[in-house]
């Protein structure tokens, strides 16, 4: 076999192993960014779901709030 021929099909299976290396690299890469977004949009909701807990702790009842302004008037006669 001429070395011209054999230097061209050595380099073809460089390439060929070179391109199965990439595409397992691409698609390990590929499933760690959805196991990421899926982590992600996980995060998203307890952040959503704490979000709301914490607006209902904070919320004042409205007898809470006429006492307030009844003490803050009668405050406001002395």
């Amino acid at each position: 076999m001429p070395k011209g021929l054999r230097d061209v099909l050595d380099n073809i299976d460089s390439s060929e192993k070179e391109t199965a290396v990439l595409k397992s690299k691409a698609d390990k890469l590929t499933g760690l960014v959805e196991r990421q977004k899926r982590i992600i949009s996980e995060q998203e909701s307890i952040i959503e779901n704490q979000k709301t807990k914490i607006s209902k702790m904070s919320e004042v009842p409205e007898d809470i709030m006429e006492l307030k302004e009844l003490i803050g008037a009668q405050r406001q006669q002395l």
